[in-house]
């Protein structure tokens, strides 16, 4: 739903949209939107798993959603804090970071860029008013002479401005301004000219920066291809490439191709995907999506017990979200594949990492290399330190954190909140007692031992690692037990520690599909409505043919009509 509100510049107005007990049944999150984008009322009915929404779609199926053709809503997407980062330093060479003291964006189904809750609040309007001031100012300031293509003192600068106007309006807008904008921003300019040039060129600046069109990306679609939906424009893909992929606005070669209406070919696209994927940018992107989508957003703010953890030192996280971003680029982007995700040993640590984990013979300096832990006890994603910090307390480990890790993040389902009026304090019972001994109490408690059934035997075969991610075989003076098993999904079974639990979950078709699903998410800016099966269906096929091959899914989205398609009807 979208919603005006009015941000002043100094000579001119723009508007900005805003957009504006436990039970025995597991809920999946995909497939389970509303058609108008809001998201249902809690029931009692359990949702399909991601397994049955995709697998309903039988070969029937699959020729009536080709012949009934719906790319899904496509609403108007506010910049993310990090996308407004990243295009005022496109933009104006400057990079300093303003969105960082915005409002947090919201998370819906893991990600901050769901399009259907990035509501404008009053402090983010006044939040985009000081920031398009100070940019405005430090950039003519710093930077005039390289946003300028003309010498206002050579000839007239009226016309020089006028140039400005056109040529930086187009990369803010992302697309070319229409004559009514020019002459807008022409009329803002002329009354800063009063003081001098560089003023004029200040407010326009500030007034872009407060435009609707440049802190959201709308779309008109082009040629009409159907009753309810169009193909987007060669502008407003170019946005789509650049968004998902660089987290920034499209770069001068992406416009230019725009511009000439090259980027409309199937090749031209996919060239440029691969253009895209070649470059750091990239990386970063992938970094982004994992940690979005295994919830470690804010592992940042994780804390440890110095007295018990003493090699928990204040930039252990950032060191931990480097080795999850190194990881999951060397398997995305380097030809990895799902398997390799969830069970590779390898990974990538410096000294400090090596120190926290307690590798012998790890890297012994502050440049982060690849290494093979000693041993059979880890494996892919879900023995990565930022992962069994952030799912655990500052003094222990917790099974119910990590078993709903698996459920909520690796699986798509989605568990209820525990009643209201459950305790969920655990007993202390003394330091020569397991974890897996306080917990013990959930399997009997009638209030707890639906859920917990299905929660602690993940998390407790986890035990292998303490609190912030270091193998151990002991707790208490005693010896672990890691077994586990795993129910109410497609690889159900007993396992005994991580890997082999990572050995499982690495054969889970619910599992893969809730990664190609996130991607889905992820890229497209909203969750995935009935309108999507099909598209996640050929996707999910596509990923099975390439053997598990996660570029390829990313290649994929872009390559998907849903990704060059704008639905009319539902579109706002």
């Amino acid at each position: 739903m979208v919603q005006a509100r009015t941000i002043r510049s100094s000579f001119v107005f723009f508007t900005a949209l805003a957009m504006v007990a436990c039970s025995a049944s597991i809920k999946s999150d995909t497939m389970s939107q509303d058609q108008d984008g809001d998201e249902p009322e809690p029931n009692d009915e359990p949702l399909p798993s991601v397994s049955e929404g995709l697998g309903r779609l039988n070969a029937d199926g699959i020729a009536a959603c080709t012949k009934n053709f719906n790319p899904g809503d496509s609403l108007s997407r506010r910049l993310t804090r990090r996308e407004y980062n990243n295009t005022v330093a496109d933009l104006l060479f400057d990079e300093t970071a303003p969105g960082r003291v915005f409002p947090s964006d919201e998370r819906r189904l893991n990600f901050d860029n769901n399009a259907a809750f990035m509501t404008v609040s009053p402090v983010l309007t006044e939040e985009y008013q000081k920031s398009a001031a100070t940019l405005a100012a430090n950039a003519v300031k710093t930077n005039l002479a390289r946003l300028l293509t003309c010498d206002p003192s050579k000839g007239d600068d009226r016309a020089c401005a006028q140039t400005f106007i056109g040529q930086f309006g187009t990369k803010a807008y992302r697309r070319p301004l229409t004559s009514k904008e020019e002459g807008g921003l022409l009329a803002v300019f002329d009354q800063g000219r009063k003081t001098d040039f560089p003023n004029g060129i200040r407010l326009v600046i500030e007034a872009l920066l407060q435009s609707a069109p440049f802190l959201y990306r709308t779309e008109g679609g082009d040629s009409q291809s159907g009753k309810t939906f169009k193909s987007v424009t060669p502008w407003e893909l170019a946005s789509r490439l650049s968004f998902f992929l660089w987290a920034t606005t499209p770069d001068d070669e992406l416009l230019k191709l725009a511009r000439s209406g090259e980027l409309s070919k199937s090749d031209v696209v996919k060239a440029q995907v691969d253009r895209m994927l070649a470059s750091p940018r990239a990386a970063k992107m992938v970094g982004d999506f994992h940690e979005q989508w295994l919830g470690l957003g804010d592992v940042v703010a994780v804390s440890k017990d110095s007295k018990l953890f003493p090699q928990w030192k204040s930039n252990t996280t950032t060191l931990l979200k480097e080795e999850l971003r190194q990881f999951t680029t060397r398997v995305a982007l380097e030809g990895g594949n799902f398997e390799q995700l969830m069970t590779s040993k390898e990974s990538f640590v410096n000294a400090d990492l090596a120190r926290l984990y307690g590798f012998e013979g790890g890297p012994r300096g502050e440049s982060f290399e690849a290494f093979t832990a000693p041993g059979d006890h880890r494996a892919g994603i879900l023995t990565l330190g930022a992962i069994l910090a952030a799912t655990s307390k500052p003094d222990a480990t917790s099974p119910v954190l990590r078993g709903v890790f698996v459920r909520e993040h690796l699986l798509c389902q989605h568990l209820p909140s525990p009643p209201q009026d459950v305790d969920t304090t655990l007993p202390d019972v003394g330091p020569n007692v397991t974890t897996r001994e306080r917990f013990a109490q959930h399997s009997t408690d009638k209030a707890c031992s639906g859920c917990h059934k299905l929660i602690d035997p993940l998390g407790l075969g986890l035990e292998g690692f303490d609190a912030v991610g270091r193998h151990r075989t002991t707790e208490g003076g005693k010896p672990l037990d890691t077994s586990g098993e795993i129910t109410a999904s497609d690889v159900d079974g007993r396992f005994d520690g991580a890997a082999e639990l990572a050995s499982r979950l690495a054969k889970s078709q619910e599992v893969q599909r809730c990664m190609v699903t996130n991607w889905f998410r992820y890229a497209l800016g909203r969750t995935e409505t009935d309108a999507d099966a099909c598209f996640l269906h050929e996707l999910d096929a596509r990923f099975k043919r390439s053997n598990g091959n996660v570029k390829d899914v990313i290649r994929g989205v872009t390559e998907s009509a849903a990704f060059s398609f704008r639905n009319v009807e539902v579109s706002q």
